[in-house]
């Protein structure tokens, strides 16, 4: 089963979710989300690379992603909230590179185009922040996630074209002692390899040749 989210909202005063988890589990069925941060060919990079970024800079203090996306197409809903539409991904991709954490967010804004939250993890505390807006004329996605570890930073600039499909993006590493910085340019890819990943290890789990990248935990 190939499941919308957020299923948590929409499940949680009836229980419906466990019933589901629970339905899938006994039936042998593969139970799954679409998530595919976890596949960006950035991200991917950044997780292997967690162990020396720590080795480099020391004990990682703060997370901070931050998205300025293009005004939605005609249609949009103007009371949608895009806390709603968005967070489980930035939660879900945080976990991804960090391991699993409770957290405790605060909510400072949210609307149909723009949302605040920030917080901090339990297991490792590690601050959170989490800002994005829909708000640009031009039709791209531009995403800005930062690392910031007690002697240094990582940080992440990609841009996606609604038109194209394209996604560019760059790494950057820095230390804070006053060493330039070094940019490592992921080049372009198309953002449907993301997606495309996804559906392949649906397929591949659903015929028992790979596991399901998701868990019920997650």
């Amino acid at each position: 089963m190939l499941c919308e989210k957020p299923l948590w909202l929409k499940f949680i005063n009836n229980n419906r979710a466990s019933v589901l988890f629970k339905r899938a589990k006994n039936k042998g069925l593969v139970f799954t989300s679409c998530h595919p941060r976890r596949f960006d060919r950035e991200l991917v990079a950044v997780r292997n690379q967690l162990p020396t970024y720590r080795e480099m800079f020391g004990e990682l203090m703060q997370l901070s992603f931050r998205f300025f996306y293009g005004k939605p197409p005609t249609g949009w809903r103007e009371d949608d909230s895009l806390l709603l539409d968005h967070m489980n991904h930035e939660l879900d991709f945080t976990n991804f590179l960090l391991g699993d954490s409770s957290v405790e967010l605060k909510r400072f804004s949210n609307g149909a185009d723009h949302y605040s939250v920030a917080g901090i993890r339990e297991v490792d505390k590690v601050i959170l922040s989490f800002n994005g807006s829909r708000r640009l004329e031009e039709p791209i996605f531009r995403n800005e996630l930062e690392l910031a570890f007690e002697r240094g930073r990582v940080t992440i600039h990609s841009i996606l074209s609604r038109e194209t499909g394209e996604v560019n993006a760059h790494l950057i590493t820095e230390n804070f002692g006053g060493l330039t910085p070094v940019t490592d340019d992921k080049g372009h890819y198309p953002y449907a390899d993301s997606f495309r990943a996804v559906m392949e290890n649906f397929a591949g789990a659903i015929r028992g040749q790979v596991p399901n990248y998701l868990s019920s935990h997650d």
